[in-house]
């Protein structure tokens, strides 16, 4: 069986990376020991080789046309038709429906339109369901919503999805951690009192954080927090705006992008960590999080409550007051920081990248059993 897969996001290695891209690594590797093959259009300012290991063959296209959004639609479907072909591709596959900012021509247009004049499956990953979706209006993105396979990262995701959309089929597949690399112990002397991982963006609360560690910091005035994740130029101008007139910068330290192993011994420098997500389809920086160690607290969203609400605290999203009496509250209460790590930890053993490809599989197999 082999998948063409359209991972045409804009990210440049060291910026950005964000869980669609992670999982779409980590999946590929399990579904290529299934008997899947996948070939994966990308960018080459994103360098796949750089992020870290995976199971697809990467087919470079020189750049993105990123004024032209129907522009990089049509040539995305010539690549497309091009690539199908020479490799003999079963099934259209798009790891992430949206592939980057307002790039539905590309990310979900672009493969419809390959698997229509092909005649082959598409299948869709969806991660969290944007606002907008609510009010779709656009007649071939409807269709192919329509026509699509839908596999959702959880619950909340695919309860969304058949509200706000014409899907016919949504099949929740989860997600994964890598248990191996957050698992080792760590006896190095807790730096931070609490740690961010994700993309530095407002959808992420990054800013409703620091006005909460304002408070915290006028209770422990050494309180130091980490942000990990990469950030546009915008945003980090803004952050460090925000940074400089909360008179934070002695209180807060930017990482940017990490490597996964340095990634693993600062979350293991850290006491607790904080998401404060305005949204999220699956949260998979919380079990990565708890995998490592760490007890967690997190927005009152319902794909993260669905997944985190029996080992983490939970905060209505936005409200800074709460949020941050439940992160000094949590950081002198040192029986509940034991409790919520053994039960993080516990909750995350289940979390396994080979059981995810094995629902994907099933799926893909099942398709490619009906084109014969």
């Amino acid at each position: 069986m082999r998948l063409l897969a359209f991972s045409l996001n804009a990210y440049n290695y060291g910026e950005l990376l964000r869980g669609a891209e992670r999982r779409f690594f980590e999946v590929s590797k399990h579904l290529r020991v299934l008997g899947v093959e996948i070939f994966a259009l990308e960018y080459e300012t994103f360098c796949s080789e750089k992020w870290g290991s995976y199971g697809y063959f990467p087919l470079k296209v020189k750049q993105r046309l990123s004024n032209h959004r129907r522009l990089s639609a049509i040539r995305a479907v010539i690549l497309g038709l091009e690539a199908c072909v020479k490799h003999k591709c079963d099934i259209i596959y798009v790891p992430c429906r949206f592939a980057y900012g307002g790039g539905s021509w590309v990310g979900l247009i672009a493969p419809y339109i390959v698997s229509l004049l092909l005649r082959k499956p598409l299948v869709v990953v969806f991660h969290h369901i944007e606002p907008q979706d609510f009010e779709e209006k656009n007649p071939v993105k409807l269709k192919a919503y329509q026509k699509a396979t839908c596999l959702a990262v959880s619950k909340a995701t695919a309860s969304a999805l058949k509200k706000c959309l014409p899907v016919q089929e949504v099949t929740v597949v989860g997600n994964g951690i890598n248990l191996d690399l957050l698992r080792t112990e760590s006896h190095e002397r807790k730096k931070f009192d609490a740690v961010f991982l994700g993309r530095i963006a407002e959808e992420k609360g990054i800013f409703y954080l620091l006005d909460a560690w304002k408070s915290v910091v006028e209770e422990r005035p050494s309180a130091r927090l980490l942000l990990i994740g990469g950030a546009e130029k915008v945003t980090k101008a803004k952050l460090d705006k925000a940074v400089s007139d909360l008179q934070l910068t002695q209180n807060v330290t930017f990482t940017g992008f990490v490597s996964d192993d340095e990634l693993a011994k600062l979350l293991k420098a850290s006491k607790i960590f904080v998401l404060p997500s305005l949204r999220e389809g699956f949260g998979l920086v919380v079990a990565e999080a708890m995998a490592a160690g760490l007890p967690c607290i997190v927005s009152d969203l319902p794909a993260l409550r669905e997944t985190y609400s029996s080992a983490a605290i939970l905060v209505q999203p936005s409200n800074t007051q709460r949020l941050a009496e439940a992160i000094t509250g949590l950081l002198s209460n040192p029986g509940k920081l034991r409790e919520l790590k053994k039960k993080g930890r516990s909750l995350v053993d289940r979390f396994s990248w080979e059981e995810v490809a094995k629902r994907e599989f099933k799926v893909l197999k099942r398709l490619h059993k009906n084109q014969d």
